[in-house]
Order: structure tokens, then sequence, then C-alpha cells
């Protein structure tokens, strides 16, 4: 058999430890994963899915003001001043 010396046998513990934890770690994972799957039907993640993204809340106005748009400040340390006029912008599909 061969010898090891006391650094690697410490290298190859550290290894084990490490796989340990991460095999661990991962049936935990697993095991919470299917554990919501069983407990949410697929019924509810279809309604969840169709439902809209944001709604309107019962304390907003509902014919509030339209947002008016501040201009970004122009860092003339970073970037050249713009001169002539804009590009025309490529056409899209």
């Amino acid at each position: 058999m061969l010898k090891r010396s006391p650094s690697t046998m410490r290298h190859v513990m550290t290894s084990l430890k490490v796989v340990a934890l991460v095999t661990v770690l991962g049936t935990v994972v697993m095991a919470a994963e299917r554990h919501l799957a069983s407990v949410v039907s697929p019924e509810e993640i279809i309604v969840t899915d169709m439902a809209p993204a944001r709604m309107a809340s019962p304390t907003e106005p509902r014919n509030a003001a339209p947002a008016t748009e501040t201009p970004a400040p122009y860092f003339r340390s970073q970037f050249p001043e713009p001169t002539g006029e804009a590009a025309v912008q490529a056409p899209t599909f």
C-alpha cells in the first residue's frame, strides 16, 4: 500500500466532506421540490400563469395624471457633446 503524507490525507478528507455536504444539500432541495410539487395542483399553476402581471390597487386613483419624464443627467466628463442631427433609426421587424 502506498504511504501518503498527512497533507494529502487532509485534502482527501476535505474533499470527502465537501462531496458529502453537496450530496446532503442536493437531497434536501430535491425533497423540498417534490413536496412543493405535490402540494400545488397543476390547475393552480395554470391559473397563476394566466393572471395579469399587475392589477391596480384600490388606493390608486383611477384618473391619475400621466407621469412626466424628467431628463436624465448628462455627464460631460464621460461622453462628448452630441453634434449634428440624430441618425435615422434602422427599420424593425
